[in-house]
């Protein structure tokens, strides 16, 4: 941010009608409503697009359900980021742009352990309910089960297999309401 401070400004009028419209389209319980906006002129805030663009990347993938902070989280255990404060710091490094913290990060890599089927088992918590900083997740270490590699390689799909209930924004993605992104298009579809 501080290398934008000399670009400040006054925000202008189509700056605040168009952060209206993005914050209704976020909102909005349809994934639809944000392609529907970036299918429009975005230029007054030139960082939207991406930022949208990012957002819906989340969202259960087409190839294997999973978002890609999910995937790639998993693509980097497989690869020997096997520890909390290795593979936090290696996604921040690799992926800058989504600027998690730790505690958002978490909350992702911690879906793939609860549920039916996981894809990863999680060691040194004393209690994964009990995981904020203070009491260590920061310690927790990972290992990728077979059905994550499955998952990793497109070979099954983790909503399939666990089903989803998880907020995007306005979305409510459930069992009966799954949206998807279909990222060779850069679309989302439901299934």
């Amino acid at each position: 941010m501080a290398s934008l401070f000399e670009q400040r400004h006054e925000v202008t009028l189509p700056e605040y009608e168009l952060a209206t419209r993005a914050w209704r389209a976020y909102c909005s319980p349809s994934p639809e409503a944000i392609m529907y906006l970036l299918s429009g002129e975005t230029s007054p805030l030139p960082y939207l697009r991406d930022a949208l663009l990012r957002h819906l990347a989340r969202l259960p993938s087409r190839r294997n359900g999973l978002g890609y902070v999910q995937n790639r989280a998993l693509q980097l255990i497989s690869e020997g980021h096997t520890t909390f404060k290795a593979l936090f710091p290696m996604f921040g490094r690799s992926d800058p742009a989504y600027g998690l913290g730790d505690s958002q990060f978490w909350n992702d890599v911690l879906r793939m352990n609860q549920v039916k089927e996981p894809l990863i088992e999680i060691e040194g918590l004393q209690d994964l309910k009990d995981s904020s900083p203070r009491d260590g997740y920061h310690n927790a270490a990972f290992r990728v089960t077979d059905e994550g590699e499955a998952t990793l390689a497109g070979k099954t799909d983790f909503v399939d297999r666990n089903g989803i209930d998880h907020w995007f924004g306005g979305a409510h993605l459930t069992n009966s309401n799954v949206w998807r992104w279909d990222e060779p298009n850069q679309t989302v579809i439901r299934s």
